[in-house]
């Protein structure tokens, strides 16, 4: 039976339930990171074990969201978003009652998998709500609600910790929760729905691949998470992990393409060189972001541009946050205005290569700033990443939708996929996919930033130091002024050594993005479905890539 056809109203408040989880998702993933001496403090922890208390999150986040989405396109999309957002405040209220490490990590795994869920199933529903042309402008505002998120996280967590309780960053969960489950409950009537019932989706439901990847892509962050930083990368405790995640993500895709007839993840949508390049693209957008941007894991500190703030400017973690404002202000502008130029223009293609230009540009930047660089300055030699990174946010996420819904239109294809008609499904997975990408690449982005500046740092101090040199930023203020200036110098020097890793990779990236696989004249037509969503000004339209 058709479901009721929603009205502008409801399409508003539909969307502002995806700002309102998203605005949470957001926060939470970062607010914790300055929180954690508290946390430690109060159960009595090592910093090994107040690392994990935010990394598992990161983990579960990561590798359960092509699950919801394939999950999505069986059971409906309302279902599972109803189930992501319960686990997500479930582990909140897990969380701010637990009384010892185990249910702490308990608690955040399971927020970890509801945030995972929230954040791939947004992009899903807004494939459903609007065409391609539509989402532009919509992305923009999903974009700047996670820079918003993204930089209170470490501002706010850092003053509950100080005047209430860590507990607090957990609490004020339960309001916009709860906001967003109401909004789901009465304002989402997508018209999707699956062409199998529940008992039969369930039975051919690809359980194996998702068991299999799961398992096998959580072996390989846990890996690359604790590399260098709890255990040497030569470690046998790094090399298992990690070997076992490849090995099984191999036999993952063997299985995929040869064994199941409804995999997963359809992998004839990483087929086309054009979209599997948008989504390595997308990875390398996540590890470019997250060093500069979003927090870290490790016990009481942010990552490397944060981490210049405290250790090279002497500023607290909280001061460090607030220092992020105006590169991230400049990238929610960029943002916005992105996605409004790409509906007026219809072009993708040359405001990635122009954001990827940007972004290179402004990573190189990043080698000027030293301990003596004035305010003006630092704000000044950081715009240019914010701006970059903002256009890359909305152009990265049509062009793989794009080229990912080029390959499966109505007039190309009659092929139809498990459980909804293939477009449909083809739509949710590349619009999936692309939060995952990103959340894949922020995870490996940590892994390359902190090989190169561990590298440095203990050519410069020595291993012992090198190890503990994190921990040792957030005491620069108060060590004698003559070690002081030494620390600062192996600061400065290992952390330009992070941005130059990072530069070279989007150097790379943006010239295979520019070259376009080797035609430059290669530019397909996308024909847009109407919206699943029926709104009386949406209408098909083309986007080229």
């Amino acid at each position: 039976m058709d479901q009721p056809q929603p009205s502008r109203r409801n399409v508003a408040l539909c969307f502002l339930g995806l700002c309102f989880w998203n605005l949470v998702v957001a926060f939470d993933t970062t607010a914790l990171s300055v929180t954690l001496p508290h946390i430690a403090e109060d159960f009595h922890l090592s910093s090994t074990s107040a690392y994990w208390t935010g990394t598992c999150f990161v983990l579960c986040s990561a590798a359960f969201q092509p699950i919801f989405t394939s999950f999505s396109t069986i059971f409906g999309r309302k279902p599972v978003i109803l189930l992501a957002l319960t686990l997500f405040t479930v582990g909140a209220i897990v969380c701010s009652t637990s009384r010892g490490l185990t249910s702490l990590l308990i608690g955040r795994c399971v927020q970890g998998v509801g945030a995972g869920g929230l954040v791939t199933l947004t992009y899903v529903v807004m494939a459903d709500m609007f065409s391609l042309h539509e989402r532009s402008k919509y992305m923009g505002v999903i974009s700047i609600t996670w820079l918003v998120g993204t930089v209170c996280g470490p501002i706010l967590g850092g003053g509950f910790a100080q005047s209430l309780s860590w507990r607090w960053i957990f609490y004020i969960n339960f309001p916009f929760c709860g906001i967003s489950l109401l909004m789901v409950v009465f304002f989402m009537h997508i018209r999707f729905v699956p062409q199998k019932c529940t008992m039969e989706g369930l039975k051919q439901a690809d359980w194996i691949g998702s068991i299999l990847f799961v398992t096998s892509l959580t072996s390989f962050l846990i890996a690359i998470s604790w590399g260098g930083v709890m255990f040497a990368w030569s470690s046998w405790r790094t090399i298992l992990p990690l070997v076992m995640g490849i090995v099984g993500l191999i036999a993952w895709v063997a299985y995929s393409h040869f064994l199941t007839a409804n995999p997963m993840i359809p992998l004839r949508i990483l087929s086309d060189r054009t979209t599997a390049i948008s989504y390595f693209a997308t990875l390398i957008h996540g590890a470019g972001q997250w060093e500069i941007t979003n927090a870290s894991q490790q016990f009481a500190l942010l990552y490397y541009l944060p981490l210049y703030y405290q250790a090279a400017k002497l500023y607290s973690p909280v001061i460090s946050g607030v220092a992020l404002l105006p590169q991230c202000a400049i990238s929610g502008i960029a943002t916005a205005l992105t996605g409004i130029f790409i509906a007026k223009t219809s072009r993708i293609k040359p405001f990635a290569i122009a954001g990827w230009t940007i972004f290179t540009f402004g990573l190189g930047l990043l080698h000027l700033l030293n301990s003596s660089t004035s305010v003006p300055a630092w704000v000044f030699i950081n715009l240019p990443s914010g701006v970059g990174l903002g256009i890359l946010f909305t152009a990265l996420s049509l062009a793989t939708q794009a080229t990912a819904e080029a390959q499966q239109t109505p007039s190309t294809s009659t092929t139809k996929l498990p459980y909804a008609e293939g477009n449909d499904q083809v739509k949710a997975m590349a619009a999936g996919l692309n939060p995952f990408f990103r959340a894949l690449g922020q995870a490996i982005g940590i892994a390359i930033g902190q090989a190169a500046f561990s590298n440095k740092m203990r050519a410069q101090l020595g291993p012992d130091v090198a190890r503990e040199s994190t921990a040792l930023a957030q005491k620069m203020p108060f060590v004698g002024t003559d070690r002081q200036v030494l620390l600062i110098a192996a600061f400065v020097e290992s952390l330009r050594a992070v941005w130059w890793v990072v530069f070279a990779l989007c150097a790379l990236v943006g010239g295979m993005k520019r070259a376009n696989v080797g035609d430059p004249e290669k530019e397909r037509d996308v024909e847009t479905a109407s919206s699943n969503l029926d709104v009386d000004e949406s209408q098909d339209v083309a986007i080229k890539t």
